[in-house]
Parts: C-alpha cells; sequence; structure tokens
C-alpha cells in the first residue's frame, strides 16, 4: 500500500516497510575487545638498568660525616631498614627484567615510591639535599617510566 492511497496516517504508519539502517548492523557484528601489548624488553630493560644504576650509586656513594645525633634513632632505624628492603627489591625488579616479566614493572613502581621516602626521611634527618634529592628526583622518574610501561598493558 502506498502513502499516497493510505486511508489514516496512522495505518500507513502502521504497515510501512521496516528497514534496517546500516549502523545497526554494523554495531550488532562487530565485537571489540581489548588486546594488551605484549611486554617490551626494550622498557622492562630500561627500567632494570635504571635500578642497576641505582644499586651501583648507593654502592659507591660514601655518607657525609654530619653529625648522626641530628637524627632520632627511630628515624635511622626505619630508614636504614627500608634502604636494606630497597635494595633487595631493586636486585629482584633487575632479575624481573632480565626475565621480561610482568611483574618488573609494578615491582619497579613499588620501589620508586620507597625511595622517593627513603629521599624524604634523609632530608628530614638533616642531610644535605645534594645527597636526599637525587633519591626523591631518581624515584619520581622511574615511577613515572614504571607506570608508563605498566599503562601499555593495562
Amino acid at each position: 500500500m502506498d502513502r499516497r492511497q493510505a486511508t489514516a496516517p496512522k495505518e500507513a504508519f502502521l504497515s510501512a516497510p521496516v528497514i534496517q539502517r546500516a549502523y545497526e548492523q554494523r554495531t550488532a557484528e562487530t565485537v571489540e575487545t581489548f588486546t594488551p601489548a605484549p611486554q617490551s624488553r626494550v622498557w622492562n630493560g630500561l627500567l632494570g638498568a635504571a635500578w642497576a644504576f641505582q644499586l651501583v650509586t648507593i654502592f659507591t656513594t660514601t655518607a657525609g660525616t654530619g653529625p648522626s645525633e641530628a637524627a632520632p634513632a627511630l628515624l635511622f632505624v626505619f630508614a636504614t631498614v627500608l634502604l636494606l628492603g630497597l635494595t633487595f627489591a631493586m636486585v629482584a625488579a633487575i632479575s624481573f627484567a632480565t626475565k621480561n616479566s610482568a611483574r618488573t614493572a609494578p615491582v619497579s613502581f613499588g620501589i620508586a615510591i620507597g625511595m622517593m621516602l627513603f629521599g624524604t626521611l634523609c632530608g628530614l634527618a638533616g642531610h644535605p639535599a645534594s645527597t636526599w634529592l637525587s633519591d626523591l628526583a631518581f624515584g619520581a622518574v622511574v615511577a613515572a617510566g614504571s607506570v608508563a610501561v605498566f599503562a601499555r598493558r593495562a
């Protein structure tokens, strides 16, 4: 029935053929799934190299001869235990990086936050800025890099 021959507009509307639109068919057939990027040996290697560099820096830098009584004993003990834990975690991050493991970026981010905390504690203890500001800045840069590496897979 043609619309011009319809007796009423309502009848013409109800009897009109239904035409499916092209975009409705396309969205029904399209199924999008997220596929994470593969692990990057280069980016994991850069994180591992950064922590290897930090380990070398820690073991080759000598502490200043400032007064040790300036820092409270509890702060000194906490900073020492934190540095020991961070040292072992850096070795673990380097190991994960050589294996190209997905754990490299999250572990590296945790270490970077720990390094920033350690740098802050050194600043609170009264060390000169040249000794603790580098830990704070290095931790911030590696934390940003760790988030970038992790975001490739998220």
